[in-house]
C-alpha cells in the first residue's frame, strides 16, 4: 500500500499505518513511505512545547518514537522495535 496524504491529516495517515501492521514491526522501507508525516507530527509537538510552560510535558507516543528511530536508523531496523505495538 502506498501511503499518501489523500487529503488526510498526518495524524490520520500515521494512525492508519499503525493499524495496518497489527503487531508486526514495519520495515524501514515501509516507514519511509510515511516519513514526512512522522516528521510533521514531531515538528508539531516541538512547536507546541515552545508555546507555554504547560505544554513542555507533551510528548510523542512510544509507537511514533519507535517509527522515527526506524526511519532514522542507518541499519534499516531496530532490535528494540520487536516490541512494536
Amino acid at each position: 500500500m502506498v501511503w499518501g496524504d489523500k487529503g488526510k491529516d498526518s495524524l490520520d495517515v500515521v494512525r492508519e499505518f499503525l493499524t495496518e501492521f497489527g503487531g508486526r514491526t514495519p520495515t524501514r522501507g515501509e516507514v519511509q513511505k510515511i516519513g514526512a508525516h512522522l516528521e510533521e507530527i514531531e515538528s508539531r509537538v516541538v512547536r507546541l512545547r515552545k508555546l507555554a510552560p504547560a505544554y513542555r510535558r507533551v510528548d510523542l507516543s512510544k509507537d511514533i518514537r519507535v517509527l522515527l528511530r526506524i526511519l532514522r536508523s542507518k541499519s534499516g531496523g531496530l532490535r528494540s522495535a520487536a516490541s512494536f505495538l
